[in-house]
């Protein structure tokens, strides 16, 4: 089973397959792909449709060597770029059989209430982004109130996660799925496709999605509502490790 991987912002370079990982560890047989958006000489894409253009290369590059056509975990802003490639339409050279979506963006972009939650919880850092065009979250504590809605025992994760993640152009990618005014809407997935949809509730920046739009089997999290789930690693927790078998689960039927 081939499962392509399609990160966020801030995680969609050299550390994509570290996002990924709780996931993978319930999969691991599956072949995992993580193309990266950025360019070659490692400037991020600088819009949606880049991103999805790279992605598009990647899927042409690999296409005969995918069997049983292809599932995809799209992570925030992961969605959209997948929106992005199968507007296209027959341009798609692969089969999506399966989506996972997890704290995905709906096709609208982040909703007015992610975008005021987020100004709330990291001013300085978006100020800075605005003013510099560079788009970075700068902090421990923003990582940790964005990330993991503040949560007291999360703080030492929240502190590696600012080690990986990467700036962005703060008027490209990230633009398009949270300034008001730049946000660009993209056709839904189409209703063939089965989608799996993780959206925990509250998460600062996306709660509240529903996917109304588009054939979703949507799973809210209400214990769990912040922007890393899918990096959680409480093993022991056997609520959320439920929520990962069910989405891996998901992505074997058909086979």
């Amino acid at each position: 089973m081939d499962v392509l991987f399609l990160g966020g912002a801030f995680g969609n370079g050299s550390d994509a397959p570290w996002w990924a990982e709780r996931l993978r560890s319930f999969l691991p047989d599956a072949r995992w792909h993580f193309p990266t958006y950025f360019h070659a000489d490692d400037v991020p894409a600088v819009s949606v449709e880049a991103a999805a253009t790279r992605v598009m290369r990647w899927m042409h590059a690999h296409a005969g060597r995918i069997n049983y056509g292809l599932r995809v975990v799209c992570y925030s802003t992961g969605a959209q770029i997948l929106r992005d490639v199968l507007a296209r339409g027959p341009a798609c050279p692969v089969h999506i059989r399966r989506v996972v979506f997890w704290n995905a963006v709906p096709s609208g972009g982040v909703p007015l209430v992610g975008v005021a939650r987020t100004t709330w919880a990291a001013p300085r850092s978006l100020a800075q982004s605005l003013l510099t065009g560079q788009c970075a979250v700068r902090s421990v504590e923003d990582v940790h109130r964005l990330m993991y809605s503040g949560a007291a025992d999360r703080l030492e994760e929240a502190e590696e996660m600012l080690r990986r993640m990467h700036t962005e152009d703060m008027y490209g990618m990230v633009g398009q799925v949270f300034l008001p005014g730049m946000r660009v809407k993209l056709p839904p997935l189409p209703q063939k496709i089965s989608i799996f949809a993780v959206a925990p509730d509250p998460d600062i920046i996306i709660g509240g999605c529903r996917y109304d739009d588009e054939n979703v089997e949507l799973l809210t999290t209400p214990a769990f509502g912040h922007h890393a789930l899918i990096r959680e690693e409480v093993m022991h927790d056997s609520d959320l490790e439920e929520i990962h078998i069910r989405a891996a689960r998901f992505l074997l039927r058909d086979l």
